[in-house]
């Protein structure tokens, strides 16, 4: 399994191309994925880089002078919708808001075969 999951995903180190996240993992308050974290990993795992630079989950008034190319919002485990996409493109009007689903972030395991293949189609 892992070395399966290892040649995977060393396919996928180009999708982000370099750029910036957020990724949000609560709203009401807001709060943003920092570093040392499992979901920080699978981002740079797939090439992006989390602009968040604290550790652990700082919240939004930490982030007011941050100006990522995608806003990432996850479907767990907070259940962020459309709705939410629209208040968020507000707040990071140059960023791309993007509804992500967020087990393929934060599971691990054998769900991490399944994340390899989304994480080859979902900016597409």
């Amino acid at each position: 399994l892992n070395t399966e999951i290892t040649s995977r995903f060393q396919k996928l180190e180009t999708i982000g191309q370099g750029r910036t996240v957020l990724y949000f993992i609560w709203d009401e308050p807001a709060y943003v994925v920092g570093k040392n974290t499992f979901i920080d990993a699978m981002i740079s795992k797939i090439g992006f880089t989390n602009v968040c630079k604290a550790d652990r989950y700082p919240a939004l008034a930490d982030l007011k002078n941050i100006h990522p190319d995608f806003v990432f919002l996850s479907s767990e485990p907070f259940p962020f919708s459309e709705n939410h996409s629209k208040k968020f493109q507000e707040l990071f009007p140059s960023s791309k808001v993007i509804l992500v689903d967020g087990e393929m972030f934060s599971w691990y395991g054998s769900r991490m075969l399944l994340a390899s293949d989304y994480f080859k189609s979902f900016l597409k």
